[in-house]
């Protein structure tokens, strides 16, 4: 074989690959497949599921076996597809949501005024009002000076106050960061005080989970004592079936008593880590209020 043929045998099927990788995988469509697709349903397919066009890749990969493409056959389909991916209801639906519109849909007039709509209602000064109240974050996606955003500084009023702070704070949810500088330090007093009788109230229920875990453990370790005295008690070496089996029995439950005893010494002792943890807590508090 010629140095010539051997170079192309090798030298062509990897431009082939380089060329396949370069424009995204065309091992996804063979010469058959460029025969078979339809391209006003392959069109409107790709729109239908919001894909951005992929004519380009289709004349790629099908000329390469000398396959023609129906552009406007596929284009046309595409359009339709993108019609009902780009739908009014849709686009509506993402502005409500607070969602970013769809790329493929900029194009679509319609598509944009009902994106716009949806917006305008959810960045509302009701929904402002509401999302504050209920003690979440600002949707940045408004902006400062939406009327969202005026809904929702007046919603901080009602949220971020003594009382609130107290509740939040007692019932051991987390500390909300939202409130602004005129209205933190009321909240901030409340959530205190709410979390400093939350942590006490804590401390007294896992001090009743400790106890009944050590009844628990002294009833495994009383148990554990007498089946080992009894099978102290049976011979090493005996012939008596009866007498095996039960010593057989006795290790058996001998081992499960011995992992129930580690379970509930490791449970006491992660208890005990969260009573010192609550401890160190509610001192840390009683020394932020003497600051």
């Amino acid at each position: 074989m010629s140095f010539l043929r051997v170079l192309k045998n090798s030298f062509l099927p990897l431009l082939w690959i380089s060329l396949c990788i370069y424009f995204s995988g065309c091992t996804n469509v063979d010469k058959n497949e460029c025969r078979k697709i339809h391209w006003p349903t392959q069109g409107f397919n790709d729109g239908e599921e919001g894909r951005p066009s992929r004519l380009s890749m289709f004349l790629t990969k099908c000329s390469v076996f000398n396959l023609p493409v129906e552009n406007a056959a596929y284009l046309e389909g595409y359009d339709k597809g993108l019609d009902k991916f780009c739908s009014e209801d849709s686009a509506f639906s993402r502005g409500f949501q607070g969602l970013q519109p769809e790329k493929v849909c900029d194009l679509k007039s319609n598509y944009t005024k009902s994106y716009n709509l949806g917006v305008q209602s959810f960045c509302s000064t009701e929904i402002g009002n509401k999302d504050s109240v209920n003690g979440k974050s600002a949707n940045v996606f408004c902006g400062t000076k939406s009327k969202y955003y005026a809904g929702y500084l007046s919603g901080l009023t009602q949220f971020c106050t003594y009382e609130n702070g107290f509740k939040n704070g007692f019932e051991g949810r987390a500390q909300i960061t939202i409130c602004t500088n005129d209205l933190k330090s009321n909240y901030d007093n409340g959530f205190k005080n709410g979390r400093n009788d939350f942590l006490i109230k804590d401390i007294k229920r896992v001090q009743n989970e400790i106890l009944m875990a050590e009844k628990q453990l002294r009833q495994v370790k009383t148990e554990y004592n007498d089946k080992l005295n009894r099978s102290y008690k049976i011979p090493e070496k005996t012939e008596d079936l009866a007498l095996q089996n039960e010593k057989l029995q006795l290790s058996k439950e001998l081992n499960e008593l011995q992992e129930k005893k580690s379970q509930l010494e490791q449970s006491i002792f992660e208890l005990q880590k969260l009573i010192n943890a609550n401890n160190s807590e509610v001192g840390k508090i009683f020394d932020d209020k003497a600051e």
